[in-house]
């Protein structure tokens, strides 16, 4: 539920736009911070050329990386993964694209998000702070999907605080944001983007185009890329510096491909570039990546039937079939346990948007069968009713 107070939030992510009019037009913005083109730092630009970035006109802050105008990521989360060497092989993205799972916000997290409005975004033109109470409203509305807003009345209450983009509290990067409506920060250690910079020129013509980009820049501190970005691959590919050429899209930004969701959508919620009159609420493919990311109402998946099929003169090939589920998690885990035993034997996972999984080589003998649920991050898991069976 959502408490009416004040607040906003953190990595970011910034809309192009095209204005039409004479150079009369244009208002006066101040100089942006001092960067360097990111191309100068071979490292960084290779690593997120493999994420799937567009890195045309990226530019290297003292603290930040901004990418498609309006992504800031976190110079020092970046160069953390670089270090490290990481390699998650769970990965996601919305129209949908997501970065990767130890990247998204935690499952526990995602419910009641405080945020607050800082009192720079009361004086920009156009009624911001009604289109921030309507997109959290319509991130709350998306049906089985656990994300939820509560507005607080401090900024240190809260975990995502809105600015004006001339608020000194921002970083210098995200301030004076020039032809962008708004720009976000991606989410880090299982917390929401911490803050959002909304334009004070106020480039938007209508109020549902300032609420189409509050829920826009929202998507992103959820985890949310652009709609199909460049380079992306799906979730089993992964990235490492020593690997010649690089391999691209899976670790703590990568461009993953949901599974069941189309490589485009150009009704999505997170395309990049939109007009200042456009309105865009979310398609069927954003409410599905939410519900695969942060589900809600989910139920333990049941087995309806097992076929045993031959597979040597002592193993048997196992079909199990899942009866209906109206809310469907991202994985599904067929699983092979002794009987009334809780620690499986044999699994196998599947994302897949079909009802029937398969074990293999199963051992003659009796067995419990289970098929556990799991989200996207894996940190949400509905274990089914075990059934038990004979393989001979």
């Amino acid at each position: 539920m959502k408490k009416r107070t004040s607040l906003w939030i953190m990595v970011l992510s910034a809309l192009i736009i095209f204005r039409c009019g004479t150079e009369d037009d244009e208002r006066y913005i101040a100089p942006q911070q001092p960067y360097v083109d990111l191309a100068q730092d071979t490292e960084l630009y290779d690593y997120l050329d493999c994420q799937g970035f567009d890195l045309t006109d990226a530019k290297l802050y003292d603290e930040h990386v901004l990418v498609e105008g309006d992504l800031y990521i976190r110079l020092d989360v970046i160069r953390k993964k670089i270090e490290e060497g990481k390699q998650d092989i769970s990965a996601g993205r919305t129209s949908q694209f997501v970065v990767n799972t130890g990247s998204v916000v935690d499952f526990n997290n995602v419910l009641n998000i405080d945020y607050f409005i800082d009192n720079s975004v009361g004086p920009i033109p156009g009624d911001w702070e009604g289109a921030i109470d309507a997109a959290t409203q319509d991130w709350e509305d998306i049906s089985s999907c656990r994300v939820s807003f509560n507005e607080v009345a401090t900024a240190g209450a809260a975990d995502i605080i809105f600015y004006a983009d001339n608020d000194t509290a921002l970083p210098a990067c995200a301030r004076n944001l020039g032809g962008a409506y708004a720009a976000a920060e991606f989410p880090a250690d299982g917390q929401p983007g911490s803050w959002i910079s909304i334009n004070d020129a106020d480039p938007s013509a209508t109020q549902g185009n300032r609420e189409t980009v509050i829920r826009h820049e929202i998507g992103h501190t959820l985890g949310f890329r652009h709609d199909d970005p460049i380079n992306g691959n799906d979730e089993l590919v992964n990235y490492t510096s020593t690997t010649t050429p690089p391999a691209c899209g899976n670790d703590v930004l990568g461009a993953n491909k949901l599974v069941g969701t189309p490589t485009s959508d150009g009704s999505s919620i997170m395309i990049p570039v939109f007009g200042t009159s456009t309105t865009i609420d979310f398609s069927s493919n954003d409410e599905e990546a939410s519900i695969y990311l942060y589900p809600a109402g989910y139920s333990a998946p049941v087995i309806s039937s097992l076929t045993q099929y031959y597979a040597s003169p002592t193993t048997k090939d196992v079909k199990v079939t899942m009866s209906y589920q109206s809310v469907r998690m991202y994985r599904y885990r067929v699983e092979r346990l002794p009987p009334w035993s809780s620690t499986p034997v044999q699994t196998n996972e599947y994302t897949t948007t079909g009802s029937t999984f398969w074990l293999y080589d199963v051992p003659h003998g009796t067995w419990d069968f289970r098929i556990t649920s799991l989200n996207y991050a894996r940190d949400a898991t509905m274990p089914g009713i075990k059934k038990q069976v004979t393989i001979q």
